[in-house]
């Protein structure tokens, strides 16, 4: 069995938000890894890192509610809840 297999058969067992959480992990890792190479520098390396998992962790949130079924939250009143509340 070669590397690229056992991958996919590991992802292939995840079930519900575990497959988002293993993809926006990798996300993060490249794209930490893609800054560190652009900026050269600890505190951008850090900073956009930090950027880019907020940014995937706000974005896993609403493909879980589209994947459970749930109706997206109307944002055009301020009054209701929105999916980026904690």
């Amino acid at each position: 069995m070669t590397g690229q297999e056992i991958l996919q058969t590991a992802f292939t067992q995840l079930e519900g938000p575990y497959k988002w959480y293993v993809l926006l992990f990798i996300a993060a890792v490249i794209t930490g890894v893609l800054t560190r190479f652009v900026f050269k520098t600890i505190k951008w390396f850090l900073l956009i890192a930090a950027f880019g998992v907020l940014l995937f962790y706000l974005w896993s949130q609403l493909f879980l509610q589209i994947d459970e079924g749930k109706p997206l939250p109307d944002l055009s009143d301020p009054g209701k809840k929105s999916i980026f509340s904690f």
